[in-house]
């Protein structure tokens, strides 16, 4: 194998080629910016900023001397002199301001001269170089081709990121070691997907059957022998008849609540009364109706009464008698099944139940090996217990179970997982506090029992269900062979081992793996080669087959989106039908071409515009889309490592794993919604809806919302809700864990909506950790008084004067998102009196813009947000395309850019518009 692998590296090098060439158009000579720069710019820059910025300044951007010509030693200031110039923020207010024709003298010199550094140091262009595809878009192409889960790709490191993007190449390293990973994966995934036997692997199959005469068997037994003596007796004398006696039965018949509920101690009642068209037997007799001498009457109860038996006979009974209860803990693993088949492929499991003696559904799952496979709400059935089916994949010889479906942190939560589960109980419930503890305390059981006859005493006291049925099966496929293997071998697993066998193999496999219309002779060569020299020694062509596809599963042209670049500085070149097909994709799907694009690009008809955004309105409805709106949300966000957060549960006895899931949740659903509805993008700035379940619901204190799915909510006024920056994912991942960070807060609002870089800390600038935290009388000081004893530090206060004053409108929110009308302030100790950690003040906040606009609370930052349309719509925009190119964008892209924006502003900011405008930039299609 390390010939192979050698091989394929030599391949890369060989085939990711050198970078593009440098692109030249619209880009200013150096002689003309030195011109500009002696006759326009210097006197600007004296009259407005050098008065400031010489060599009596207290930062450090010195403006007297910094050299006109763009070097690597210069382009951070001259960047960030730009970026303080766009928003307005430099020349500061109450100074001196240059007039708007001088300022746009000033930027386009500026952005002239970053454009020349970027042409002559590392302008690709707008040619998205060669990049690897990340582990996301590995795992689902590599059971599209095979049609099972890749294998072994827990072993693969986690992906780079740039600018936050996991699509980036330049963070999508390959080492050696990788390489022997992504062939163990490919070897292992297709010794499954293309058995070696040509024989179909024996179905085996495991079951529990539950079997339980009881109590409840012998009362409806009772019950129907009553019935058929009251029915001798109404048919041999109905005028002498007495009613009460089966009423006086009735009323003495104890019977669980899921028995009652599929039958009826009414009917005698509800024959007669519907006879005449009344309500009750009791108006009947007040209306002097004698119904026993109605003989029409009598036949409808005979009726009644026979159905009645019926129902007992035929569905009560073997209800009953099948029926076991079984109680769910959160610990307890049972039911439980083994299956030993030790053959990977797709098990059926399935259950047949219904839950007993709660009064709430109970969420229940199926597990394999303690992972949940599906989960659904088992109600109290109206009139039959139901039974539940999941086919998953496995490895052959799992354990299988049946318990309460809560996410896995509850069971490693050690002694918190009461606290947990009474949150989520009643955030799903809507539950009382006390009404959840003692729901809780029921799962705090851990047995099986049955009833026995006459003794109630004896009855489960846990969660418990009614069982009858539960049985795993497989490995089971639809066909023999396998889908992938029927497709591979095309003429049959049995044909002849011969080259020209091979070759067609070899082609049509390489064309969907490597997104072509056609696979040459000549690029199919050395992996025939290397199938037919297997062969010779192994001589089984099935495994000498599953060895060259996984070379090409290993190759670099599957490995890698391969796009051909420019082999002139003056002329792109752009994508082809297929490339873009490719591009399109991995973009929207993290997956391989379906057959409809294929089609599409084969045709050619994928290069039109109208075709193109056909294919990717139709892609975003596709539920693969589910890859791109989750992974770019949690990205942009900057959401998609909350779990690494250590939260402190002594001081946020609030937090729950069901609360972090459910906040990265609500950020994809809102997400979703924005972009199904072609809504505009500035409801990510505010909006006057949300998407929430229960959990959150109860943490935003939005009352009449239970159940674990999310739904579209209207927040109520002063909630102090709206887009992005007030949901709980993102100000819990602006948080350290234990308090809200302003300087986090302040970064991201910068970053994430305005597109202006905060900037990295100057070197030997001490931590904000060593900044005092209490006052001289032990009180401690509020996050705006510490950081303005940070700013005392002049390097310190170039980027927190910016920063800070955006952060500090969000102080109400604590570190899960929670709002808090007082500060609450962390005690550096607890508090010798009352034990108390925490300390509350009155929250100060009101910040300030950029360009100095102030504003007070998230409300007003919110709205002073929106009055920058255009840079917020900027930045995501360039956010999408660097998610979607896999490269930074540069400054020659910038064009292409405002373009994007212009169309999608038209559009009243569309967020399906921008992502249709994306993907028809010249940019995307490499025009």
């Amino acid at each position: 194998m390390n010939s192979v692998l050698t091989a394929l590296l030599t391949a890369v090098v060989a085939g990711c080629g050198a970078t593009a060439a440098i692109a030249q158009e619209d880009i200013p000579a150096q002689a003309d910016l030195h011109s500009r720069y002696s006759e326009h710019i210097r006197p600007l820059l004296e009259n407005y900023c050098i008065r400031c910025h010489d060599q009596n300044t207290e930062s450090n951007v010195r403006l007297d001397t910094l050299n006109p010509d763009i070097a690597a030693t210069t382009i951070d200031t001259w960047t960030r002199v730009k970026n303080m110039l766009d928003v307005g923020s430099m020349p500061p207010k109450g100074k001196k301001q240059p007039n708007s024709d001088e300022l746009d003298v000033l930027l386009a010199w500026i952005g002239g001269s970053l454009k020349r550094y970027d042409a002559d140091h590392k302008e690709t262009g707008g040619d998205t170089l060669i990049r690897r595809i990340n582990n996301r878009a590995y795992a689902n192409m590599i059971k599209t081709l095979l049609g099972v889960p890749a294998q072994g790709t827990e072993a693969f490191p986690k992906d780079g990121q740039v600018r936050g993007f996991d699509t980036v190449g330049a963070g999508l390293y390959i080492t050696t070691s990788l390489y022997e990973l992504y062939w163990k994966s490919a070897q292992q995934t297709l010794d499954i997907a293309i058995p070696d036997s040509e024989s179909q692997p024996e179905i085996k199959s495991a079951t529990l059957n539950f079997k339980a005469q009881n109590s409840e068997t012998a009362k409806l037994e009772q019950y129907r022998e009553c019935l058929k003596k009251e029915l001798k007796k109404l048919r041999d004398d109905p005028t002498h008849y007495d009613i009460s006696s089966i009423q006086k039965f009735l009323n003495r018949l104890s019977i669980q609540a899921p028995l009652r509920k599929m039958m009826s101690t009414s009917f005698v009642e509800d024959a007669v009364s519907a006879f005449y068209g009344e309500k009750t037997i009791k108006t009947v007799t007040e209306k002097g109706i004698i119904w026993a001498n109605d003989p029409k009457c009598i036949a409808a109860l005979i009726s009644a009464i026979e159905a009645q038996e019926k129902q007992i006979k035929e569905v009560l009974e073997p209800y009953v008698s099948d029926f076991q209860a079984v109680t769910l803990s959160l610990t307890g693993l049972l039911p439980e099944l083994w299956l030993n088949s030790r053959h990977p492929g797709y098990y059926i499991i399935s259950a047949r139940l219904c839950i007993r003696n709660n009064k709430y559904p109970l969420p229940v799952g199926f597990y394999v090996n303690d992972h949940i496979v599906r989960s659904f709400m088992l109600c109290d059935p109206e009139s039959a217990p139901q039974t539940y089916v999941a086919k998953v994949f496995c490895g052959g010889s799992e354990k299988f179970s049946i318990h309460a479906a809560f996410p896995t942190a509850i069971y490693t939560a050690k002694y918190r997982w009461f606290h947990y589960i009474t949150n989520y109980l009643i955030a799903l419930y809507g539950l009382s506090e006390g009404q959840a503890q003692e729901m809780a305390d029921r799962f705090n059981q851990f047995h099986v029992s049955t009833e026995n006859s006459g003794d109630r005493g004896n009855e489960a006291k846990g969660a418990d269900i009614l069982c009858s049925e539960f049985s795993v099966r497989g490995p089971i496929y639809d066909s023999w062979p396998p889908p992938a293997a029927a497709r591979i071998f095309s003429r049959g697993m049995k044909a002849p081992p011969s080259r020209e066998n091979v070759e067609e193999i070899v082609k049509a496999f390489m064309k969907r793996a490597y997104v072509r219309g056609d696979c040459d002779a000549e690029m199919a060569r050395p992996y025939v080669d290397l199938i037919m020299s297997h062969y010779e020694t192994e001589k089984n062509f099935v495994k000498a087959v599953k060895f060259g596809l996984t070379a090409i599963l290993s190759s670099p042209r599957f490995l890698y989106l391969g796009e051909k670049q420019r082999t002139e500085s003056s002329q792109r070149k752009p994508l082809t039908a297929f490339e873009l097909a490719r591009r399109l994709a991995y973009f929207l799907w993290s997956d391989l071409p379906d057959d409809a694009l294929m089609s599409s690009a084969a045709s050619g008809a994928l290069l039109d515009d109208k075709e193109l955004t056909a294919q990717t309105q139709r892609m975003l409805k596709d539920e693969r889309s589910h890859a791109f709106r989750e992974s770019f949300t949690l990205q942009w966000l900057k959401i998609d490592k909350l779990e690494d957060i250590s939260f402190s549960l002594d001081l946020l006895p609030a937090f729950h794993i069901f609360l972090l899931q459910s906040a990265k949740e609500e950020s994809v659903a809102f997400f979703s919604e924005i972009l199904d509805k072609n809504l505009s993008v500035m409801n990510f700035i505010d909006s006057d809806f949300t998407l929430l379940n229960g959990c959150l619901a109860q943490h935003y204190g939005i009352p009449g919302i239970v159940g674990n799915e999310f739904r579209r909510v209207q927040l109520p006024p002063g909630s102090h809700r709206g887009g992005v920056l007030t949901q709980a994912s993102v100000l819990m991942a602006t948080s350290n864990g234990m308090a809200s960070s302003l300087v986090r807060r302040g970064a991201f609002v910068m970053e994430r909506l305005l597109d202006v870089p905060p900037g990295r800390p100057p070197p030997n600038v001490p931590a904000l950790d060593k900044i005092k935290v209490t006052k001289d009388d032990g009180s401690p000081f509020t996050p705006r008084e510490r950081m303005a004893m940070h700013r005392e530090n002049m390097s310190c206060a170039r980027c927190h004067d910016k920063i800070d004053p955006l952060g500090v409108g969000l102080e109400n929110f604590n570190a899960l998102g929670s709002w808090n009308a007082k500060l609450r302030l962390l005690l550096p100790m607890p508090d010798k009196k009352t034990n108390a950690r925490w300390v509350e003040r009155d929250a100060d906040v009101h910040g300030a813009m950029l360009d100095g606009t102030a504003y007070n609370g998230p409300d007003e930052l919110r709205q002073q947000l929106l009055k920058q349309k255009d840079q917020f719509a900027s930045c995501l925009a360039e956010n999408m395309m660097i998610y979607a190119l896999g490269r930074d964008l540069e400054l020659s892209d910038k064009p292409v850019l405002d373009g994007i924006c212009a169309r999608v502003e038209a559009d009243k900011y569309g967020l399906a518009t921008l992502v249709e405008q994306v993907v028809l930039s010249d940019l995307f299609r490499n025009k």
